[in-house]
């Protein structure tokens, strides 16, 4: 059985409602943010293939830590794990691996489940595998429970098309839409913490953000740097508010709206709308408390 190890990628559900022109744009979008991720960390010799609703990397087994850790901050991929691949969906070797996974990673009196999904035409169902493969763990390993609720071990089975992929954990990881699919904003940086927040948020939507500031200096370099993870490792290019007629003005960059973290509403965002050649959007006004929080502290993690 031939067998190889990759990183598995979920993509945001977000992206498999659109029509197909939509969700491949999205998706050349997603892999070619990723491929700059993997330049930028100077990860090479990796390869990136496509699947329905999952991305998987393949590399050099040394590497795929490194790679797995950085996809949790690509926006566009909602989980991250660490797979085993067969090329077969051929129900016997499908159940033989599984067993042998699941001696790797459950222990007599753990609970577990067996979980599968598939895409393609097989000769036989979701349930009907998760059953069969559940019950010959049970004859392998002593003590075993099931659990479908909460299990304390899962096995994730995924059968696509000619292959069949299998993992046993995956970490959550950014969400939302890929970087640069909804276009170019512009966030004023002022150096307070709310104006990150701001910035990922939009680029949580899929939108580039171009920095506005008072003065170029190395503090508020550094302190817009703190996305720069978030940014697919790209560099900011700052434009100081002087010059920001200039930067909505220019074609190529094509800046749709301003973005300001102010987090409390006033009278004044009325006029402020009407002196803007742009939209401007507040993502922080009527923010929960208890989120910013915790989202300041992933963004800054």
């Amino acid at each position: 059985m031939n067998e190889q190890e990759c990183v598995l990628l979920k993509t945001s559900p977000e992206i498999s409602l659109k029509t197909h022109y939509v969700r491949r744009y999205f998706t050349e979008k997603l892999v070619s943010n990723i491929k700059t991720v993997l330049r930028q960390n100077k990860l090479s010799g990796t390869e990136v293939r496509k699947k329905p609703g999952r991305l998987l990397i393949y590399s050099e087994k040394k590497k795929l830590p490194k790679i797995g850790k950085l996809m949790e901050n690509i926006f566009g991929v909602t989980s991250v794990a660490f797979a085993n691949k067969i090329g077969s969906v051929e129900k016997s070797e499908i159940i033989l691996e599984a067993v042998k996974l699941a001696g790797m990673h459950f222990s007599e009196m753990d609970s577990f489940a067996v979980r599968v999904k598939r895409h393609g035409t097989h000769h036989f169902s979701s349930k009907q595998l998760e059953e069969e493969i559940g019950s010959a763990i049970n004859q392998k390993i002593n003590g075993l429970i099931v659990d479908l609720t909460s299990p304390s071990k899962e096995l994730f089975v995924e059968v696509k098309d000619l292959e069949t992929f299998f993992y046993t954990e995956e970490s959550p990881a950014a969400g939302g839409l890929p970087l640069g699919c909804e276009g170019n904003v512009a966030v004023e940086f002022l150096g307070r913490k709310e104006e990150l927040l701001a910035a990922w948020l939009m680029m949580k939507r899929g939108c580039n953000v171009f920095p506005l500031v008072e003065k170029k200096t190395k503090k508020i370099e550094s302190h817009i740097n703190k996305l720069r993870k978030w940014n697919s490792f790209r560099k900011f290019k700052l434009t100081e508010l002087q010059d920001k007629k200039d930067l909505l003005e220019k074609k190529d960059i094509a800046v749709k709206a301003i973005v300001k973290a102010d987090t409390v509403f006033s009278r004044e965002f009325v006029a402020e709308k009407k002196r803007q050649p742009v939209p401007v959007f507040w993502p922080l006004v009527f923010y929960p408390e208890e989120l910013f929080e915790r989202d300041i502290k992933k963004v800054l993690g």
